[in-house]
């Protein structure tokens, strides 16, 4: 995530133009197969049944895992080029944790991980709701194996922590990892107002 100064790392125009290309290249086909499919599930051409409508809940979400990891290797590109923008609008951050926390509770109750909110901000606050549920989401989502018994030499939520450790420093904040009583916890420190 960066070199032994704890510097980031430096920008890379050329290989942030080539991601961001690639993200648009890959949205345009991803947004018809989802668009696609919602109508299939919503009967615009006639019932889905049984397995049908399984085998189309699952390219749905199929679809909508592989639009955030799109999402990622576009928010890669706009690293590079340091053109990363965050949004500023009141955020209740403990309500975003808690909504977090239960959808992501089954993944997370698999890795023996636990969501704590250690902070002393009440109320909204002014940050990016977006870029929080991501960092958040990117922490603690399940791969997916799209090829069943064959074993993978890695695991983890996709681009993980080096995105996150990015996305983080150029919002001006930091990502802490230390060992306490045998666990491993996270700190994810961001700017807000």
């Amino acid at each position: 995530m960066s070199d032994s100064s704890g510097s980031p790392p430096p920008l890379d125009p050329v290989r942030g133009v080539f991601l961001g290309d690639l993200a648009h290249d890959l949205s345009t086909p991803l947004t018809a197969i989802h668009g696609a499919t919602e109508l299939l599930l919503n009967g615009a051409y006639g019932p889905l049944e049984g397995e049908q409508r399984a085998l189309m809940l699952e390219v749905l979400a199929s679809a909508r895992e592989l639009r955030a990891f799109v999402q990622d290797v576009a928010d890669l590109g706009a690293l590079d080029t340091g053109r990363l923008l965050f949004a500023s609008a009141p955020v209740d951050v403990a309500a975003l944790v808690r909504e977090l926390g239960s959808s992501l509770g089954e993944t997370a109750a698999k890795r023996a991980v636990t969501f704590v909110l250690d902070t002393h901000v009440e109320g909204p606050v002014e940050s990016d709701g977006r870029r929080l549920r991501q960092i958040f989401a990117t922490l603690f989502a399940d791969r997916r194996d799209a090829t069943p018994g064959v074993p993978k030499p890695y695991s983890g939520p996709g681009l993980g922590l080096p995105l996150i450790g990015r996305v983080v420093r150029a919002w001006g904040g930091q990502v802490s990892a230390e060992r306490r009583d045998g666990a491993l916890v996270l700190g994810v420190d961001v700017p807000v107002r």
